[in-house]
């Protein structure tokens, strides 16, 4: 009974160690590429980062961080829906409705239209959506603004 057991054990080891071999078969599975609508409107967006230039003066912030903007931007939010409607949550939690629209066929140039209390209408450019980040620039002011979006849990 010992030789037995002692010869199982062998057999697993060799096997396990030695009797199994890397496959270098490839298999290609295709990867699904969502359209950058199917990732804007899957959840809501948060400002997780801004880099502001006004009129030749540079600000940052960064969601629980540093904030020298003079604004606090933890409260604001983007919701999409597919149909280009949506809302706007602003730095004071007032909620707006959104409509949104591509002006571009690639999808990387926005133009949003804030409703009111407080209408506004923002250009979006070189946007870019990938997993859970979106990333766009546009103008402000006298200057550029450069924002990072992350997905809300």
């Amino acid at each position: 009974m010992n030789k037995t057991f002692t010869l199982m054990v062998s057999v697993f080891i060799a096997v396990f160690f030695f009797g199994c071999k890397k496959d270098d078969t490839v298999i290609n599975i295709p990867c699904v590429q969502l359209t950058n609508t199917e990732i804007l409107v899957q959840k809501d967006w948060q400002i997780d980062e801004l880099w502001k230039n006004d009129g030749g003066v540079n600000t940052h912030f960064v969601r629980g961080g540093v904030n020298t903007t003079g604004t606090s931007y933890e409260n604001m939010r983007f919701h999409f829906n597919t149909e280009g409607t949506g809302s706007y949550t602003d730095e004071v939690s007032t909620i707006h409705t959104l409509d949104w629209s591509y002006n571009t066929s690639d999808e990387r140039n926005m133009t949003l239209n804030i409703g009111p209390p407080f209408a506004n209408v923002f250009i979006w450019n070189m946007i870019e959506l990938k997993n859970n980040f979106m990333h766009n620039t546009s103008p402000y002011g006298g200057g550029l603004i450069s924002i990072r979006y992350i997905q809300v849990p």
